[in-house]
């Protein structure tokens, strides 16, 4: 379903010849809900009524009227507000008219097209005001003696096909399956060397990167899996975020964008690219062909664009809806042929970020240069989205959920019994690799030493945090990580100064290196090559009663070695 922050709402207004009762139902077989009635024959005076949907839920609209003499009539418009539905046609607002209307003369069932008596003003009825001219009076096969009979009209609530949040942390394997978050099962395949990742300035979290290629031969794209002239239509909608690695300007070379074009000859085109700093959309129908190009958009190197293209071939009607993340940027652009048709048959399915191609021989109008770019949040409906509901979906953003690959340990392998060992603690995104990027994310977590005894320490932090951990019993002990408030998606790494190993040994009596006047128990980084900026000392401590104190008397020789 799409956004919405109210639900849609059914707003009707009708005329009855003689009276009516209007209902809403979620089965067709169904009378429904009442929304309201006319029962004072005074079919010259508009009724208006009005209803909330429910997202997610299809409805049909169902009207009861009776004729008490003459011809009988019904005659009015409706449109539904929001962004959660359509009517069947895939527009917001009908009409009475044999097209969209079914009617029965024994109840809700049986249903047949309506017959049309004329347009609004038409007689015996004449003008009515408050309908639109393009209105229909409607009827049964005969509105003369049909006294008594049941309309239907579908409310569709508007959903995707698939939707492709591109949340994986990989594709790598044998499936490299691309999740289609709809349940509906349409889940798609990564071709060639597309790869998931975290942007450093996210528009929904993760996203697919599409490298640069200008091959006939291999393609870099996400396979969807989805035909677009069976599964998905001759109306639909295809939405996505793409930020370009390139400025795509006039005199850049054509980009593929999306692409479902068949691999015969004719071609039965389908693609989306951009050109010259245009969006370019071409359709093969049953009329040949259409090609829609946009107006100039020169789309920027580095900038989240949200693009919705919009197909209604019974209408003739196609739309192109960009917007940029900071709303600098924006475009909306209709165009209307005079040869409504259906799509081309084509038994190729609708690939992202490339060409469907493989033609070692380059075919005129096939466009071989990949996305190069990345892609966020693709959508596929069977409904020809209007503006508002692409307005709603480029405000339909997840919020990424902070990600940490794995917590890093790092400490010195031995530790004293009579003070606190320090622990350092990194929080890093990058999969370990003897580095670390550190997080900006806040954490806190639980730092524990583990033996005989347990102690934990718990620290909050960004990037880098310490722990202080006083084990006061002679032993080894097993340093983990619990409770973070961010979870990683790999197990804690340690490292002792040497080897990854989480065991830290605690001593009742040791050395210790202390730094500088203040005796710090920390040495802070160095230069290699040249002398410390300060006095470096190492004494012999024991542990006395919890305190350490010294070990030797008078002077001893210690031999060091790095």
């Amino acid at each position: 379903m799409l956004p919405s922050a109210s639900g849609s709402v059914l707003k009707g207004s009708l005329n009855v010849d003689n009276s009516f009762k209007v209902y809403i139902s979620t089965d067709d077989s169904m009378r429904g809900v009442s929304l309201g009635s006319r029962s004072d024959e005074k079919w010259w005076i508009t009724y208006d009524f009005s209803s909330s949907l429910t997202a997610g839920q299809d409805y049909y609209l169902h009207v009861g009227v009776t004729d008490f003499s003459g011809v009988g009539g019904f005659l009015g418009c409706f449109t539904v507000e929001g962004t959660d539905h359509l009517f069947s046609n895939n527009r917001d607002d009908v009409t009475t008219n044999p097209t969209i209307w079914r009617v029965s003369t024994t109840g809700w069932n049986n249903y047949q097209s309506a017959t049309s008596y004329g347009a609004n003003g038409v007689a015996p009825w004449g003008g009515i005001p408050t309908i639109p001219v393009r209105a229909k009076w409607i009827w049964s096969l005969d509105n003369e003696n049909d006294n008594v009979v049941y309309f239907s009209t579908k409310i569709e609530a508007v959903e995707p096909l698939a939707h492709y949040k591109l949340e994986e942390s990989s594709w790598n394997g044998i499936s490299r399956d691309v999740i289609d978050a709809t349940g509906n099962g349409y889940n798609g395949k990564v071709i060639d060397n597309a790869t998931a990742f975290l942007p450093n300035t996210p528009i929904s979290c993760r996203a697919m990167n599409i490298p640069t290629n200008n091959s006939g031969e291999v393609r870099s794209a996400l396979n969807t899996g989805i035909n677009v002239s069976t599964e998905i239509g001759n109306t639909g909608t295809i939405s996505f975020w793409y930020r370009p690695t390139v400025d795509l300007v006039a005199g850049t070379p054509a980009r593929a964008l999306f692409d479902a074009t068949g691999n015969t000859i004719p071609r039965e085109h389908f693609y989306l690219v951009i050109q010259d700093g245009s969006l370019k959309f071409r359709v093969k129908n049953g009329n040949d062909e259409s090609i829609f190009y946009s107006s100039p958009i020169n789309p920027v190197a580095g900038e989240w664009l949200f693009i919705s293209v919009t197909w209604d071939l019974e209408r003739g009607r196609y739309q192109i809806f960009a917007k940029s993340e900071d709303g600098v940027t924006f475009l909306f652009e209709t165009r209307t042929d005079d040869s409504p048709s259906s799509i081309a048959n084509n038994s190729r399915t609708l690939f992202i970020g490339d060409n469907r191609n493989l033609d070692t021989n380059r075919v005129p109008g096939i466009v071989y240069n990949s996305a190069y770019g990345d892609f966020d949040d693709i959508r596929v409906y069977k409904h020809a989205l209007t503006k508002s509901m692409a307005e709603a979906l480029y405000l339909e953003r997840d919020n990424c959920d902070p990600e940490i690959n794995h917590y890093q340990v790092i400490h010195e392998g031995n530790g004293l019994t009579c003070e606190a060992e320090t622990v350092t603690i990194r929080a890093c995104t990058n999969a370990y690799d003897g580095t670390c990027t550190l997080s900006n994310e806040p954490v806190t977590l639980d730092v524990k030493a583990t033996g005989s005894g347990l102690v934990t320490e718990s620290i909050s932090f960004t990037g880098t945090g310490r722990a202080s951990i006083p084990y006061t019993v002679a032993e080894s002990t097993v340093l983990s990580i619990e409770n973070p408030s961010i979870s990683a998606t790999n197990a804690t790494v340690c490292f002792d100064g040497s080897t990854t190993n989480c065991n830290l040994t605690f001593s009742d009596a040791g050395f210790r290196f202390l730094y500088g006047t203040g005796n710090d128990a920390r040495l802070p980084n160095q230069t290699s090559g040249t002398e410390f900026g300060d006095v470096l000392k190492i004494q012999a401590v024991k542990n006395s009663n919890g305190v350490c104190t010294g070990l030797f008397n008078g002077n001893k020789d210690v031999d060091l070695s790095q």
